[in-house]
């Protein structure tokens, strides 16, 4: 396509693209505003026409992070990301433990990992 977009990609298939399922990854344990920065990614992404998003940043709209431990929301995240064809990098991923036990995952699985690009809010 013509621009950007909010992910670092560009197979040519923005039409097989748009259906796409993605998974949103980013670090979420001490980051004070994980939900916002999640919130915002989604958003670049609905914007871009991609409708089936993953934000496992939600969860704990559902489930309170007083009766869930570190171990019990990555167990939850990695079969939500089951059900994604491709796992976007929020900034910040590499710093965290979680997400990097997330690309193992979704590497070994066969999904198609992209990065978020910032500079595509607004």
């Amino acid at each position: 396509g013509s621009g950007g977009g909010a992910i670092k990609a560009g197979s040519g298939k923005e039409e097989e693209e748009q259906d796409m399922k993605i998974y949103l990854s980013g670090p979420i344990t001490g980051v004070a505003n994980y939900r916002e920065n999640f919130r915002r990614a989604k958003e670049a992404l609905t914007r871009d026409g991609y409708t089936q998003i993953i934000n496992p940043a939600e969860l704990c709209e559902v489930l309170p992070e007083s009766i869930a431990s570190w171990e019990d929301y990555l167990e939850i995240c990695l079969d939500l990301l089951d059900k994604a064809e491709a796992v976007v990098l929020l900034p910040g991923w590499d710093m965290s433990r979680g997400v990097r036990r997330e690309i193992r995952y979704a590497i070994a699985k066969g999904k198609l990992i992209l990065e978020y690009e910032t500079t595509m809010e607004r």
